[in-house]
């Protein structure tokens, strides 16, 4: 089974880096998550921010730029790209534990 960690943003990139940073970090083979992070129009530096980091995902890594339309069209728009036999939702302030993955697994 897969999981897929979904969650969207918009103009908080100094939350954003921790979040990501949280989410790579988890201790679940890569090939049993992935991160779906939409982001809803930052007319910030979010897009740069997301690229720079991509590299360091373990797993795979699904961004999705749109123009702002709201956290239900961004969710509707990440779960349309989501693998994952299970989605969990998160948002851009929370900082899962390494375990979170493995937890909604079960």
């Amino acid at each position: 089974m897969r999981l897929t960690i979904q969650f969207c943003t918009y103009k908080r990139p100094q939350l954003l880096a921790r979040v990501l940073e949280a989410c790579f970090g988890q201790n679940l083979p890569a090939d049993q998550y992935e991160i779906v992070l939409v982001n809803d129009g930052s007319p910030d530096n979010t897009a740069e921010l997301i690229e720079r980091m991509r590299p360091l995902a373990p797993c795979r890594f699904e961004v999705i730029h749109q123009a702002n339309a709201g956290l239900a069209r961004a969710r509707n728009a990440g779960i349309a790209r989501a693998t994952g036999e299970r989605i969990v939702f998160i948002d851009d302030d929370v900082l899962p534990t390494p375990v979170f993955a493995a937890e909604h697994l079960r």
